[in-house]
């Protein structure tokens, strides 16, 4: 019985002797019953948390409302609830809007630190994690729900500039994009992504909207990604 106890129970939170510099990783449930000086609680986002799987009852609304009340006793001294403007979900960026259990904690024991929509691209934080934020890039209102508004697209005189090259045929994949892009699409082209940059196209299989490529990126190395959400720019 002991030993089924051991390894059921027992972590390695409870050999911490708090004499180490580190961050635990852990999910909420993990973590009742325990306290921490500074806490982090991320994916503050509708259908991350509260999962869009527990909009169908109220009862299971509630039960993520409780979940977060126990994720958010957690600390003892200050907590930080972030969410994105976009996440990368099933092959596909998406708008993200902000959990509604944010929106609901009184304005008189939050602090909202996320900066305007001119910085929504760089960092939150220029300085060090503890430094003073520079208060000019803080936005003190409540977040809105709702879709945020899309972000305008760079045109083709900017991209020449950032790549320092002459401009290159552009091709989309996309619900857009023109018919016939997936057959032009073969294997040893190079293409680029908005996320994962520049790659080869080794390998394609499937036929109309189900077409997918596997391509060989400079950065994330090998993905297989659906033709019809992917949005690759042919360069070669």
């Amino acid at each position: 019985s002991e030993f089924l106890e051991d390894i059921a129970l027992a972590t390695d939170l409870d050999k911490d002797t708090g004499d180490d510099d580190r961050v635990s990783l852990m999910t909420i449930h993990l973590s009742k019953g325990l306290e921490f000086p500074y806490l982090y609680i991320v994916g503050m986002e509708e259908d991350l948390f509260p999962s869009g799987m527990a909009m169908n009852t109220r009862e299971d609304l509630e039960e993520e409302r409780r979940l977060f009340y126990v994720a958010l006793t957690r600390a003892e001294h200050q907590a930080y609830l972030t969410y994105t403007l976009s996440r990368y979900r099933w092959g596909k960026l998406v708008d993200a809007e902000p959990s509604r259990f944010i929106t609901e904690i009184d304005d008189q024991y939050v602090e909202y630190t996320t900066p305007p929509d001119d910085y929504r691209y760089k960092p939150l934080m220029d300085n060090d994690l503890w430094d003073e934020p520079d208060k000019s890039k803080l936005r003190q209102d409540k977040p809105k729900n709702g879709t945020p508004p899309s972000v305008s697209q760079p045109n083709e005189e900017q991209i020449r500039k950032l790549r320092k090259m002459r401009p290159v045929s552009r091709t989309t994949s996309s619900s857009n994009a023109p018919a016939g892009f997936e057959g032009k699409l073969q294997a040893g082209m190079i293409v680029e992504h908005a996320r994962f940059g520049r790659g080869t196209v080794v390998n394609l299989e499937g036929i109309g909207g189900e077409k997918k490529a596997e391509i060989n990126f400079n950065v994330g190395g090998l993905k297989k990604l659906l033709l019809r959400f992917a949005k690759l720019d042919v360069v070669e």
